[in-house]
């Protein structure tokens, strides 16, 4: 019960939250402060952060852990965190299974979170980064989704220097891929 109603307010200071980001965000300059991040706590802190919600779910997160670095900024990435494990949390059925992994290619470092809830049909993966878009409307309703969350965190990326994108794959859910420069 206490649990419960932990993690309906934990979603809604993550709705007031993105809304007043998403205000903030009109200055590029304003709160982005880039240095030298070591990737592993931030994505720890942003694990434990929604622990809540994975246990009410019954989900299962598998982490494996990182040694690397990006330039960035940790609040904004916990924030861009944040806005992935969200949609994994709310998308995969209880009982699913989400997936946090991390590497480097060249000269940027990525992220991945990959579950295996319900997708995103072809003919919706070119929009979900766009402002309000949502992919069914009525289900976004029922979990409180704004069609905010990933435009906001596109435009995060994008202030880094960095992508936001999908990853095309076999079976059923969705990963996300960040990647981030590494100097």
């Amino acid at each position: 019960e206490n649990r419960a109603m932990l993690a309906e307010l934990f979603q809604m200071e993550q709705y007031v939250t993105m809304a007043l980001s998403y205000a903030r965000l009109g200055n590029p300059t304003k709160d982005l402060v880039l240095t030298r991040v070591p990737l592993d706590p931030v994505i720890r802190q942003a694990i434990r952060d929604f622990a809540p919600l994975l246990i009410r779910k019954k989900l299962r997160l598998q982490y494996e852990p990182t040694a690397e670095s990006a330039l960035t900024d940790s609040k904004w990435l916990l924030f861009i965190l944040h806005q992935l494990l969200s949609n994994a949390v709310k998308y995969t059925p209880d009982g699913g299974h989400i997936r946090v992994t991390a590497g480097t290619v060249g000269e940027r470092v990525w992220m991945e979170v990959a579950d295996d809830g319900i997708g995103i049909p072809k003919a919706d993966r070119s929009r979900i980064f766009e402002r309000f878009y949502r992919v069914d409307k009525a289900r976004s309703r029922e979990s409180g989704g704004t069609g905010l969350g990933l435009s906001i965190a596109t435009e995060i990326v994008q202030r880094h220097n960095g992508t936001l994108s999908l990853v095309d794959r076999e079976g059923p859910g969705t990963t996300v891929r960040l990647e981030l420069p590494i100097r």
